[in-house]
């Protein structure tokens, strides 16, 4: 009967063995599986994230820059409108906004046909022409006062590849008089790209709303990475015509080959689009090792499963009390916290209350909803109110421990000891004060001081030898003048290790005495 108890415990034991390695199996695959999900959704939050940051980036810069193209249109039809244009004044002008935005190249100005007048690198007498530009001709038929922003073209006078932000400025009868452009190298926008962490195979790329390339990061060889250049995936062309703000895609026909996911963004407001791509491969990299490792452990626990069982149900046994007890524990320290007998409240940094719990209203004799209206000074009668402020200010993480009054709703004063430390608390400091009604035992005190009085009087005073002696060594706490007396000891030789044994011509029935005192009361 115990062989088949024995064995049959021993089938439990190797089939309930198999049924948790197959459990085990399974749960690692599964969360494997989740981990994986988990990664991929993590790369396409990071795609979407390094887009929005490139998108502001792009955006806060061509508002400056078109702040500056702005203000040299003001100044310039400010100048029309009294007297004519002053060159000189101008160009204190166009230097004055290159200097305080280095990333442009420079703010040239042109006349109503399109000649470059006014701005870095225009020598007189030798103009160069913007009328066969696009953005020019743009102006000239429409001279709304509204930003143009070129696709990539090559400057005129700088030969730099750049992108125009340009506004027209107006005669004083509000016919068209010319246009201010800002020409911005595309290696400002490079420089915008490489400060983004895309790991060894990510890439960036700024386009205009035409699909010619502006920027990209890393650079590509040849005339793929020439600027203005058009050529994208197909998947990058579908969403770009789709005009959806914001969208992501993935493509294996990459102008550089590599399989990556993207994330596109418009640059809302300009015409430039932003396309973060990140590399899975690199981006499951983590995962990847993680999955070899759970794979090593896996096998080992696999291996040991059939030896340590045992082991394994008694640790669940022992864990399962643990949790158990430390849930109980929690729920232990809750109800203490609740129905704790100390007041309890926090102050914020200019005294008001922030929280308090029922014992500390009850305190004061206020409802919780009246004292959460309070400041500190409301209630403490002893200090003013700059002293508490500056009491405040003082406290810190290490803490602080007081004594003071406070005064209740109906004028009652209360003793309390304070113990108190601050805080960090979503960015502000909280003060934490744990405050404890010491009425009575300030009383108690008191009165157990008189009471001590009285008694050292009368022990000093008595006409009888009196002596206080420790029940367990029999030696000599205290005694009286009268005991000296009797003795002929002094109160330093008897108080110093004398017992009561060395004063006893009996000491048997001095012992017997004590022992009956201990024992009766």
């Amino acid at each position: 009967m115990q062989s088949t108890t024995t064995q049959r415990l021993e089938r439990s034991t190797l089939w309930g063995t198999v049924f948790i390695d197959l459990v085990l199996v399974g749960a690692a695959f599964f969360l494997l599986f989740q981990s994986r999900l988990h990664s991929l959704q993590g790369l396409q939050v990071n795609t979407h994230n390094l887009a929005q940051l490139l998108e502001q980036r792009i955006a806060d810069k061509a508002r400056l820059v078109d702040d500056a193209v702005v203000r040299v249109e003001k100044a310039l039809e400010w100048q029309l409108r009294t007297g004519g244009i002053d060159a000189s004044r101008l160009q204190w002008r166009l230097n004055l906004e290159q200097e305080q935005l280095p990333e442009i190249d420079a703010i040239r100005v042109t006349n109503a046909r399109g000649d470059v007048l006014w701005g870095k690198g225009i020598v007189a007498g030798v103009n160069a022409s913007y009328a066969d530009r696009d953005f020019f001709k743009a102006h000239q038929q429409d001279h709304s006062q509204y930003p143009i922003v070129s696709p990539p073209i090559k400057g005129k006078v700088s030969g730099l590849w750049i992108i125009a932000f340009t506004r027209c400025y107006k005669a004083p009868d509000g016919s068209f008089a010319g246009i201010v452009s800002a020409s911005v190298p595309v290696e400002t926008f490079a420089h915008l790209l490489g400060s983004l962490d895309l790991g060894p195979k990510g890439t960036a790329v700024i386009r205009s709303t035409d699909s010619g390339l502006i920027a990209r990061m890393p650079p590509l060889e040849g005339e793929i990475g020439q600027p203005g250049n058009k050529k994208v995936s197909e998947e990058f062309a579908q969403l770009l015509a789709s005009n959806q703000p914001v969208g992501d895609f993935r493509t294996l026909h990459a102008p550089d080959g590599v399989d990556r996911t993207y994330a596109l963004h418009r640059v809302q407001g300009w015409p430039f689009t932003v396309a973060v791509g990140l590399v899975e491969d690199e981006y499951l990299a983590p995962w990847r090792a993680q999955a070899i490792w759970g794979g090593i452990l896996l096998g080992m626990l696999l291996l040991m499963t059939s030896t340590v069982a045992w082991m394994t149900l008694r640790h669940l046994r022992q864990q399962a009390i643990r949790t158990r007890e430390h849930e109980e524990e929690l729920a232990r320290w809750r109800i203490l916290l609740d129905q704790s007998r100390d007041g309890i409240v926090v102050l914020d940094c200019t005294g008001k209350v922030w929280e308090a719990n029922r014992r500390f209203a009850e305190m004061l004799g206020y409802s919780p909803e009246e004292v959460n209206a309070l400041y500190v000074w409301d209630w403490d009668a002893q200090w003013s109110r700059e002293e508490l402020q500056a009491m405040m200010a003082k406290v810190g993480t290490e803490g602080a421990h007081l004594q003071t009054r406070h005064r209740r709703k109906d004028g009652h004063l209360l003793d309390v000891d304070i113990s108190s430390n601050g805080a960090e608390f979503g960015g502000n400091k909280l003060i934490f004060c744990v405050c404890r009604d010491v009425s009575e035992r300030n009383q108690a005190q008191a009165a157990l001081r008189v009471s001590e009085e009285k008694y050292r009087v009368i022990f000093e005073n008595q006409q009888y030898a009196i002596a206080i002696f420790d029940i367990d060594t029999c030696r000599f706490l205290d005694v009286n003048d009268a005991c000296v007396r009797m003795y002929g000891y002094s109160r330093e030789e008897l108080l110093g290790g004398m017992t009561i044994f060395d004063l006893s011509a009996e000491p048997e029935v001095s012992l017997a005495a004590v022992q009956q005192a201990a024992t009766e009361g």
